[in-house]
C-alpha cells in the first residue's frame, strides 16, 4: 500500500468533509452504522480495492484464503489456487498499472495478473521471510518495496522477480509492519517494532 504527501491527504480530507456535507446519508461520509459485507466467518487481515475498476475487491485472511468480488461486497468467491494453505495473506497491493495483484504473505510474495484466479510465488531474496507489508514507487515503474517480519525490508527493481535488502540504518531484527512512500520527496518511510524510519534514497 502507498500513501501521498501529506498536501495530498490534506486535500483528501477536506474532499471527504465536502461530500459528507453534500450527503448526508451517504453511509461512511455521514458517520453511519458499519454494514457487513459479508465473510463473516473469516479472519480478514487486508483489503485491497481494484482502482481501475472499483466494484472490485479483495480480501486476503488466514488459511490462504483470498476472496474477491466483482459486486461492490454484494457477493464473494474464494480465488486462492497457487497461495500456501497455511499462510496468512498480510497484505494485498496493486502495482502502478492496476493490473497486477501481489499479495505478501507468511510463506511469502505473491502476484496474480488475472484477477486473482491464479497466483504464482515471486522471486525471493535467498529465504522465504514472513512478508508484513508493501509499497510501489509510483514514479519508478517495476520498483516496489516489501517489508518482513525480523528481516527489515527489501526492494525490487524488476517487479518482484529479484530482491535486495536495503536494511542500513534499521536495528538488527527488525520488523516492519507499514511501509509508504511520499511522492513528492521521494522518501520511504518504515513503521517498525523500534520506531518510524526514513531513506532519502
Amino acid at each position: 500500500m502507498y500513501i501521498t504527501a501529506p498536501k495530498i491527504l490534506l486535500l483528501c480530507t477536506v474532499v471527504m468533509l465536502c461530500l459528507s456535507a453534500c450527503a448526508p446519508n451517504s453511509g461512511i461520509f455521514a458517520g453511519g452504522d458499519w454494514q457487513s459485507s459479508g465473510l463473516q466467518h473469516q479472519h480478514i487481515r487486508t483489503l485491497a480495492v481494484d482502482f481501475n475498476n472499483p466494484q472490485d475487491i479483495y480480501a486476503g485472511g488466514l488459511l490462504g484464503k483470498l476472496f474477491a468480488s466483482t459486486d461492490g461486497g454484494q457477493h464473494w468467491h474464494e480465488r486462492s489456487a497457487g497461495l500456501p494453505p497455511a499462510s496468512s495473506i498480510n497484505a494485498l497491493s496493486f502495482d502502478n498499472t492496476g493490473k497486477k495483484l501481489y499479495a505478501a504473505t507468511t510463506a511469502g510474495l505473491f502476484r496474480s495478473t488475472d484477477a486473482a484466479l491464479h497466483w504464482l510465488a515471486m522471486g525471493k531474496a535467498n529465504q522465504p521471510f514472513d512478508y508484513t507489508t508493501l509499497a510501489f514507487d509510483l514514479k519508478v515503474p517495476q520498483t516496489m518495496y516489501a517489508g518482513t517480519a525480523f528481516h527489515g525490508a527489501l526492494m525490487s527493481l524488476d517487479g518482484g522477480n529479484t530482491w535486495s535488502s536495503i536494511n542500513a540504518g534499521l536495528p538488527p531484527a527488525t520488523t516492519i509492519n507499514a511501509l509508504t512512500i511520499d511522492i513528492d520527496s521521494d522518501q520511504l518511510w518504515a513503521a517498525t517494532n523500534s520506531g518510524v524510519y526514513r531513506s532519502d534514497n
